[in-house]
């Protein structure tokens, strides 16, 4: 979605409003996920201005960055849904189609009992 904290505020306040005008200001936010702390924080802390009726902090964080393109997984799906094709895909092939998709830096390498 690539939004900004700022952004995550605008949403708040939509739904603070909506819920003004249909529910007599009742609203329930949850959280939810969040890999980068330093975003999480701040996108909370503009959300819960927002709801205090409070100046929103300057969004020191702005929008989260591009992600490379999505690879071609063709070869992929076509091996799982043929099963014996494997040719069109081996261990060679896999490690690059996933590749874009790897989090161990955002989230740190798997570790025993994850």
């Amino acid at each position: 979605m690539r939004l900004s904290c700022a952004g995550y505020a605008s949403l708040v306040r939509r739904c603070r409003d909506l819920a003004r005008e249909c529910c007599d200001g009742r609203i329930v936010v949850a959280l939810e996920g969040g890999y980068n702390l330093t975003a999480l924080s701040w996108s909370i802390r503009n959300s819960v201005e927002v709801l205090l009726n409070e100046p929103i902090a300057q969004d020191p964080v702005g929008l989260a960055p591009e992600l490379p393109s999505a690879p071609d997984i063709a070869p992929l799906l076509e091996a799982v849904v043929y099963g014996d094709n494997t040719s069109a895909i081996d261990a060679r092939t896999l490690p690059m189609l996933l590749e874009p998709y790897r989090c161990d830096e955002v989230m740190g390498p798997p570790t025993s009992g994850r």
